[in-house]
């Protein structure tokens, strides 16, 4: 019975090598910091958006390589302009309120 003691104890059983394998594995990966700070950037603009009146003009811009340029939609009349310049923003908006 010593002897069966002592072969149990100096050869690890498969359970026991399974824990010790899991053990050693890296940690999960956890997301990165951009893409939780991007994902709360998100859900913070669609709050805006559903919170706010919905008849109203929505402007915003885009930072590209060659400068700002300028976005908007009109959901009364579902029309939209993208990656233009302040200049062709204002133009549109005042034809909007000409018609």
């Amino acid at each position: 019975m010593n002897s069966f003691n002592q072969l149990s104890l100096n050869s690890p059983t498969a359970d026991q090598q399974n824990l010790e394998r899991l053990w050693q594995l890296p940690p999960h990966p956890q997301p990165s910091a951009y893409s939780l700070n991007q994902g709360l950037k998100r859900l913070g603009k669609w709050l805006l958006i559903s919170l706010t009146d919905s008849q109203q003009i929505r402007i915003w811009t885009k930072n590209t390589r060659a400068g700002v340029l300028w976005c908007a939609y009109d959901p009364i009349t579902q029309r939209s302009v993208e990656r233009c310049s302040e200049a062709d923003l204002r133009a549109w908006l005042e034809e909007r309120y000409q018609q």
